[in-house]
């Protein structure tokens, strides 16, 4: 009878401890964590909600505040600075999406890029039961008549993609391979701050390749949040990656740490709140799991739309859905001119961005190289799904001790005071450990 109590006792110390732990982690994250979908993913319903809540954001203000907060940012881009203040300009948008959906929402979706790169033009997400078809002028359904915050039309001015043996965009294997081998946080963000981030911008054209205007596009803020997709699958690669904000200050990179505010959010986060985004801003992605069942399959199922040609899609939501592992050789990037690039990122030498371009098309040619020596199957090379949905992430293993924080209430959680926030869950802690009490109690009296 000794040793079953003594069994008891621990099951139910241990339960206690549990659901302790589990409170603290949700006193930062009240309302759960929010899981980011990709757009294709969505029901159509919530493709409609998505395309309401974005009227009903307008006639509110709110998209024309997020416009002019994106623009007050512009000196940040082209510096360390951009990946911690977009993903806190994703936070900001993303409740007021919730919001302004009325429930139907849950979440920011994001538009999974990298399976369209071969033909981004003609991806299912430009239809009129998405986000609009991709074509020169204003906006067409379900955006018809939306304006700027200077009340001018939203337009687009889309390129067709790059003559056969070319693309604009990064492959997913080429992607893949280079936020594998990154190994800074400085050198990365550098990287896909200008492939794919800017290039899609000004692939798409009109607003979205104006970056003073760009956020009134509803396109802006699904790329944006695939974007920093791509940040947490880098976090995610190897555990150093996880907080690492290392620079290259030699080539003038600014040193960033992990106490520091971030820009335009001075009075709300540090840098450690965006580093720990899943426990401290509360979301994650389908993609980012700790599981390492179903989701890629589940992902090479929403694949690449379209072969690299020009030719004009008008409305692709059936369009026909190709592996974008069926390759044999990978595509060398096409250039945009100077004036492009300047346009884009004009706080940004030319030289930094030809470097850059000159980077991804040296790991197009080593994997090229690999292929031709038959030393790797094409069809078998990695690509950014098997980075995202294979990742050991930390949700399992990792804990927050909610230091260094801006966020009430992650600053509650570390000192374990009560906020509004979290007062539901901690009095349900308490009330676990009062009836664990009175449970060893009773196991005390029956044996």
């Amino acid at each position: 009878m000794k040793l079953a109590h003594s069994t008891l006792v621990l099951v139910v110390l241990a339960l206690v401890l549990a659901t302790a732990a589990d409170a603290q982690q949700q006193g930062a994250c009240p309302n759960g964590i929010r899981n980011r979908r990709s757009f294709r993913s969505l029901s159509d319903a919530e493709r409609k909600a998505y395309g309401e809540a974005i009227k009903a954001m307008k006639a509110s203000g709110a998209m024309d505040k997020m416009t002019r907060k994106h623009r007050e940012g512009m000196e940040y881009h082209g510096t360390v600075w951009f990946l911690p203040m977009h993903r806190a300009l994703l936070w900001e948008f993303e409740n007021e999406l919730i919001k302004a959906s009325k429930g139907a929402l849950t979440a920011l979706p994001y538009w999974d890029e990298l399976a369209d790169s071969r033909n981004p033009t003609a991806s299912s997400v430009f239809s009129s039961a998405g986000l609009g078809q991709l074509v020169a002028g204003p906006l067409r359904a379900p955006f018809v008549g939306l304006t700027d915050d200077s009340n001018q039309q939203v337009t687009r001015e889309p390129r067709r993609n790059a003559n056969a043996g070319f693309t604009w965009i990064p492959q997913s294997q080429v992607l893949a391979r280079g936020l594998s081998q990154f190994t800074s946080f400085g050198d990365m963000s550098r990287t896909i701050e200008a492939s794919p981030h800017n290039q899609y911008h000004m692939l798409i054209g009109g607003h979205m390749g104006d970056p003073n205007i760009s956020p009134a596009d509803p396109i802006f803020w699904l790329h944006h949040n695939f974007v920093d997709l791509l940040w947490a699958a880098w976090q995610a690669v190897r555990p150093q990656n996880a907080e690492d904000l290392s620079t290259r200050t030699s080539q003038g990179q600014a040193k960033l740490a992990s106490t520091d505010r971030v820009v335009l959010y001075t009075d709300k986060f540090t840098n450690l709140d965006m580093l720990r985004y899943r426990t401290r801003l509360c979301y994650t992605y389908d993609q980012v799991s700790t599981s390492t069942g179903g989701s890629a399959s589940r992902l090479r199922a929403r694949q690449a739309v379209g072969a690299n040609d020009t030719t004009a899609v008008t409305d692709p939501i059936n369009a026909p859905v190709p592996d974008v592992r069926d390759i044999t050789s990978l595509l060398k990037l096409a250039n945009f001119t100077d004036a492009e690039w300047g346009k884009i990122m004009p706080k940004v030498p030319i030289a930094d961005i030809r470097q850059v371009e000159a980077g991804i098309n040296a790991v197009i040619d080593a994997l090229n190289q690999a292929i031709a020596s038959k030393s790797v199957d094409p069809k078998t090379l990695p690509i950014v799904d098997d980075l995202v949905a294979n990742i050991n992430v930390a949700a399992k293993s990792q804990t927050d001790d909610f230091k260094d924080s801006a966020i009430p209430e992650v600053q509650a959680a570390a000192s374990g005071k009560k906020s509004a926030a979290s007062t539901s869950v901690a009095g349900g802690s308490a009330a676990v450990v009062v009836g664990a009490v009175a449970m060893l109690a009773a196991i005390a009296q029956w044996v």
